[in-house]
């Protein structure tokens, strides 16, 4: 519902109040007029003529309200924080490392195989090198067909015994291999192998890690 102002509010109090004096008005010239007739039907057949005079209703004044004054509350004042100071944690300075030197290995050379005796045909065509003490080499070379040869491994020791290295002949296209275990205790180090067969001779090298 909408809310009235003060100026409505007047406005409508002032029209009850006409109103109602308007209607207690009526009521008093009602009862006037039903006294006269009735005092004038027992004295007198004339009709008697009586002005009525209708009050004039005065407007009631209603006074002004006097304006309510809300005293104006004091601001508040809210005293400032002083700022917390946080201490700066000092860097925490990590010592560089060193740079780790990994000398550089030298390397290894295996000394090439020698040249074979002029005209002959024996050539290496594989060879397990380096390899690890323990583990099986093995040597294919290519030379005369249907030819036997023989091989020589030469360590620190000797001459090698190994399962293996017995004589062996060449198939139709001159091919041949030999495979054998190097010893687990075998050093390290760089060692000669001789092959041999029909009077031509070729040595070769391979590498023990």
């Amino acid at each position: 519902m909408k809310k009235l102002s003060k100026k409505q509010i007047i406005i409508i109090i002032v029209s009850v109040i006409l109103v109602l004096s308007l209607i207690g008005a009526i009521a008093d010239r009602t009862k006037k007029a039903e006294s006269t007739t009735n005092s004038t039907e027992a004295t007198s057949i004339e009709p008697t003529y009586k002005t009525t005079t209708e009050p004039t209703t005065e407007p009631t004044t209603i006074p002004a309200t006097e304006p309510t004054t809300i005293p104006a509350t004091e601001p508040t004042t809210i005293p400032a924080t002083e700022p917390t100071t946080i201490p700066a944690t000092e860097p925490t300075t990590i010592p560089a490392t060193e740079p780790t030197t990994i000398p550089a290995t030298e390397p290894t050379t295996v000394p090439a195989t020698e040249p074979a005796e002029q005209g002959t045909k024996i050539t290496v065509e594989n060879l397990t090198t380096p390899i690890d003490a323990g583990k099986e080499a093995t040597l294919t070379i290519k030379g005369k067909p249907n030819t036997e040869y023989r091989i020589s491994v030469y360590y620190s020791s000797g001459a090698s015994k190994a399962d293996g290295l017995e004589n062996k002949t060449t198939d139709s296209n001159g091919f041949l291999s030999w495979t054998w275990k190097v010893g687990a205790k075998t050093k390290s180090g760089t060692y000669r192998i001789v092959i041999s067969g029909d009077n031509e001779k070729l040595t070769t090298y391979f590498k023990v890690n």
